[in-house]
């Protein structure tokens, strides 16, 4: 068995790159997940221009179940939580949510219980096997983690979420804290400043 085998879902200590210098708030540690470098293939389509290659990054090779290139923030946001002593972790997202159901999965892996806050659009089903168990949502159903829908309203000219969801899944976060979980660590649905650091990570 290779070394690396030993390392999964231990934490790591992590070197930011000088590049970051500037980025306040840098990772320190990873929980290796992912068994990097992953390949790079080339494609060979018909119509490529002349003078241009098509090359994949196969992060669908990380050896993670279903995560993708999700898995590489998660290595760093999960790590952040097992080394504050988090024993549950709060992520939110759209019904069939990729990153939710990466979240939940990868979680698991560490012994954290997933807390999903997801995004329901029309009236609001007064039980939760209402929605079904199809997709991504099977997959969280099967990684035990708690589901709370929350309303998904949008207005005309605004794309992201309004004060009134905001206001839910405040509510609901501060109920999770208090009822459910010792220590709960939240994981943003899209942490840029993280990605952009981790990238470089291959």
């Amino acid at each position: 068995m290779s070394s690396s085998a030993f390392l999964y879902g231990t934490l790591q200590r992590y070197s930011p790159p000088t590049w970051a210098d500037p980025i306040r708030f840098k990772p320190t540690s990873y929980v290796k997940l992912a068994l990097r470098p992953t390949p790079i293939h080339q494609w060979h389509l018909p119509g490529v221009p002349s003078g241009y290659q098509v090359w994949v990054k196969r992060d669908d090779m990380t050896g993670s179940v279903l995560g993708g290139n999700k898995i590489r923030k998660l290595e760093f946001l999960l790590a952040d939580a097992l080394e504050r002593g988090c024993d549950s972790v709060i992520t939110s997202g759209s019904l069939q949510s990729n990153h939710c159901r990466a979240t939940a999965l990868a979680a698991r892996q560490l012994g954290l219980q997933p807390h999903l806050l997801l995004r329901w659009k029309g009236d609001m089903p007064k039980d939760l096997g209402a929605v079904g168990s199809e997709g991504n949502l099977l997959l969280d159903r099967a990684a035990g983690a708690r589901i709370i829908l929350t309303p998904h309203v949008r207005s005309e000219r605004d794309t992201g979420p309004t004060q009134h969801e905001y206001a839910t899944v405040t509510k609901t976060l501060h109920q999770m804290v208090t009822e459910y979980a010792e220590k709960l660590r939240y994981i943003h649905t899209t942490a840029f400043i993280m990605f952009c650091v981790i990238k470089i990570n291959c």
